[in-house]
């Protein structure tokens, strides 16, 4: 989805459009689900997260400025309800799958799992870049805009994660 629709619907939004909300949430909720799975590692959870990051959005979409990138800041709500989640749990559980939620039903589960084992030896910051970059298809400036680093800080730590995985997965 376009940043510029983005901003348009959350301005949209902010004027109690029901189907400006609907195509938003259409249009984000797989990398959305993707990226906070990635932090939180729980689907249940991660719905729960993805559910109250929409409702902010609801709540403070009016307030929103206009020239704001949007798509960073629904980003950005998303990641600190899954780091407080987190910081609140303080434990890391893998009980509902360590599969991705939403690629369950694809053909080849057993690369799936290798995948996801391997993503998991990396530090959380190198698998949530990796994810944000090859699973949900972000660049690296948009990236960087949401962790709040430069681009090249964000590529070097991409890179070297992808290099890690790719090492892992030709011994495994």
């Amino acid at each position: 989805m376009e940043k510029e629709r983005i901003n348009q619907l959350i301005r949209e939004i902010g004027e109690n459009s029901i189907e400006a909300f609907e195509e938003l949430y259409n249009g984000l909720r797989r990398p959305l689900i993707s990226f906070v799975y990635s932090i939180v590692h729980s689907a249940a959870d991660t719905e729960d997260i993805l559910h109250d990051t929409f409702l902010e959005v609801i709540e403070k979409s009016g307030k929103i400025r206009e020239r704001a990138n949007c798509f960073a800041w629904i980003f950005t709500i998303a990641h600190n309800k899954a780091i407080n989640w987190k910081r609140k749990n303080a434990r890391v559980t893998y009980s509902d799958a360590v599969i991705d939620p939403d690629e369950r039903d694809t053909t080849d589960l057993a690369l799936q799992l290798e995948v996801n084992v391997a993503l998991s030896r990396l530090s959380t910051r190198e698998e949530q870049f990796v994810r944000m970059r090859y699973i949900n298809g972000l660049s690296f400036a948009e990236i960087a805009d949401l962790a709040k680093l430069k681009v090249d800080k964000v590529k070097y730590i991409t890179y070297k994660a992808y290099a890690k995985l790719k090492k892992y997965l030709a011994v495994h």
